[in-house]
């Protein structure tokens, strides 16, 4: 196998990852919502390499946090992006 198929294996694992991590952020946040009616929105923050080396797979995971939360939105559920710039001290 070469070298850039692994890594692209390992990144579509991240993603997916990310992804099942992002949802179950949501439910669980839409959940707690959902008990109590006067709650503040909850916001759930999203870190990903928008720019350096893995910006690319960075760019892919934003957008599955925001397919993943779009339906959320409406139980008050936010979210704020940032980016790491892929670095592990961010």
């Amino acid at each position: 196998m070469s070298i850039r198929r692994s890594l692209h294996r390992v990144l579509n694992r991240t993603a997916i990852s990310f992804g099942a991590v992002v949802l179950m952020a949501a439910m669980s946040a839409m959940g707690s919502i959902g008990a109590s009616a006067q709650s503040k929105p909850v916001t759930i923050p999203v870190l990903v390499p928008l720019t350096g080396f893995l910006s690319l797979e960075g760019t892919s995971q934003r957008n599955g946090a925001e397919l993943a939360l779009r339906d959320a939105a409406d139980a008050g559920v936010r979210y704020d992006v940032s980016d790491t710039a892929t670095s592990p001290e961010v």
